[in-house]
């Protein structure tokens, strides 16, 4: 009998079936890294409602300088910051995910080029910005949802001079 369990282990652990976790782990980040790139198509299309469809219904943004949203005051947050966008490209890079019981904690950076009308003068400047973040996401059946995403430190640049620098009190 243990013989038995022994070669059902053996044939089990060398075809794979005895522990998925590290292709389980490379299908959540790519299928995270996929939630990331849409976000930020629709921060290039400036299509708010493409980007909070990747968000749970109590989603809520904490900045590095303690700022913190809920997901209906990040919608008119950006509503108003994003009338003022000429053209935006966005890149986010997932640089780590660890499962967890809800879901995942993430951390990526974001990479933000821009060039915003300012409303008053009229004039065109060139915003660059790159923030690092900790986000817990949930795995829902209709795929993964942030919930919770926390900036650790930004560096915003405006027409090529560091404008703001921060990072998050610890």
């Amino acid at each position: 009998m243990t013989r038995i369990a022994l070669t059902v282990f053996l044939v089990a652990w060398l075809t794979g079936c005895a522990s998925t976790e590290p292709s389980t782990i490379a299908s959540d980040e790519a299928e995270i890294q996929a939630v990331y790139d849409s976000i930020a198509a629709g921060i290039e299309a400036r299509d708010i409602e493409r980007v909070t469809a990747h968000s749970a219904t109590d989603a809520r943004v904490e900045y590095a300088d303690g700022t913190q949203l809920a997901l209906a005051d990040w919608k008119e947050s950006a509503r108003a910051k994003w009338s003022n966008f000429k053209r935006a490209e966005s890149d986010f890079v997932v640089t780590s995910v660890q499962r967890n019981e809800q879901g995942a904690i993430v951390t990526y950076v974001e990479m933000d080029d821009m060039v915003v009308v300012d409303p008053t003068t009229k004039q065109e400047h060139h915003v660059e910005y790159e923030g690092e973040w900790c986000a817990q996401l949930l795995h829902t059946e209709s795929g993964w949802k942030l919930h919770r995403s926390v900036e650790q430190g930004r560096r915003v640049k405006l027409d090529g001079k560091i404008a703001d620098e921060t990072r998050r009190k610890t």
